[in-house]
């Protein structure tokens, strides 16, 4: 971890210090259920858009999640969240507002975030996919990625609320089939990425002052 090789004590007390930072509760909500929100939208989109066999239903989201996010061993098995997120949020994401705008920082941890996943689509079990639908899980990835950081930006950089929990959920939702960045499921991700940058401007793409480079 590079936080204390790189800053001692002080700079793991930093990283920890994020997970407990004050923050606007309706964001925990934002965090929680803005996927599953979006998976249900899609549930009764498709069937116009002639997608008729859609395999997710309403009650794999609103029931079926919930228990295996909180009653099973998902809890303890779904490390990547607690694994990554302290330094993907935590550790890079601060470092790289200190360089770039939100978006063009979000962008770059994309690729970086995508890039580690790599080896896991040819160990057996580890992805919910294969190789084939790898340019649709990078769509996901990126999008996630620049909404993660949206949220991380309006809650003051909390990383339990912008990073472990989102990705505890959509991690969740692959294990009981509601999220497998299938093709509709990705683009409509990179549309709401889209949307959250262009109506968010200001925050998005806002230079960092000469004071945080």
């Amino acid at each position: 971890m590079l936080a204390p090789i790189l800053g001692g004590g002080a700079g793991l007390k930093a990283l920890l210090g994020a997970l407990v930072r004050p923050f606007g509760v309706i964001w925990l909500f934002v965090a929680a259920l803005l996927v599953p929100a979006i998976a249900l939208s899609l549930i009764f989109l498709l069937p116009h858009l002639g997608y008729t066999q859609w395999p997710v239903t309403v009650p794999v989201i609103l029931v079926a999640l919930p228990v295996v996010l909180f009653t099973t061993l998902q809890i303890v098995l779904n490390t990547g969240p607690f694994g990554e997120e302290l330094g993907w949020r935590g550790y890079a994401l601060p470092r790289l507002l200190q360089k770039w705008n939100a978006l063009s920082a979000s962008l770059l941890l994309g690729f970086v975030w995508t890039l580690w996943h790599v080896p896991a689509f040819f160990l057996a079990g580890v992805m919910g996919q294969s190789f084939k639908g790898f340019g649709w899980w990078a769509l996901d990835t990126f999008a996630f990625s620049l909404i993660i950081t949206w949220i991380f930006l309006r809650a003051n950089g909390n990383v339990l609320v912008a990073g472990m929990i989102p990705h505890f959920v959509i991690n969740g939702m692959g294990a009981v089939g509601a999220w497998l960045s299938r093709p509709p499921e990705a683009v409509a991700l990179g549309l709401v990425a889209i949307c959250l940058v262009l109506l968010d401007r200001r925050r998005m793409l806002r230079r960092p002052s000469p004071s945080q480079s």
